[in-house]
């Protein structure tokens, strides 16, 4: 596991990361099933519950789906908040400092100015690279958050 530290993309001196949310995001996790989960699961779709190792904190849910056009989205979310949202096989990014993050992949996270990682809301992200293929792009993900996944979880026999 790794924990990749976004910090050097904000540019703003009065910005910065939110210290609770990025301290669960440095914490090892793990994902596993989601048992509540266990009905219809489009082929393209698959949820994840994110467990921290350490005591006291909630469970997240991490949500990877990939559209018709074969984009790929992977959100971190511990409810209400998204912690950290990538974007793969898309085009360009511009963060609120008017740099552009190239294509294809960027990986959304939330800072004390944008805390709100929704669609249409200013947000920051830093470019990562990865071949696109879905199983590729959620061990990079769960990579650069801290989170092991499991070797025996059903999407790995696909």
């Amino acid at each position: 596991m790794a924990y990749y530290d976004p910090s050097s993309w904000i540019t703003d001196p009065t910005d910065k990361l939110i210290d609770d949310w990025e301290k669960i995001i440095i914490l090892e996790k793990k994902a596993e099933e989601r048992y509540s989960d266990s009905g219809f699961k489009p082929k393209n779709k698959l949820s994840l519950a994110v467990r921290v190792r350490e005591p006291g904190y909630d469970d997240m849910v991490l949500t990877l789906w990939q559209n018709a056009i074969g984009k790929i989205y992977v959100d971190l979310k511990k409810d209400p908040n998204f912690l950290r949202r990538g974007h793969y096989n898309t085009g360009w990014h511009t963060n609120p400092d008017g740099k552009n993050v190239h294509p294809p992949h960027h990986i959304h996270f939330p800072t004390t100015k944008y805390p709100t990682l929704e669609w249409n809301n200013k947000k920051y992200a830093y470019s990562v690279n990865v071949n696109g293929n879905y199983i590729e792009i959620l061990q990079l993900f769960c990579k650069h958050n801290n989170i092991e996944l499991r070797a025996n979880l059903p999407f790995w026999t696909k």
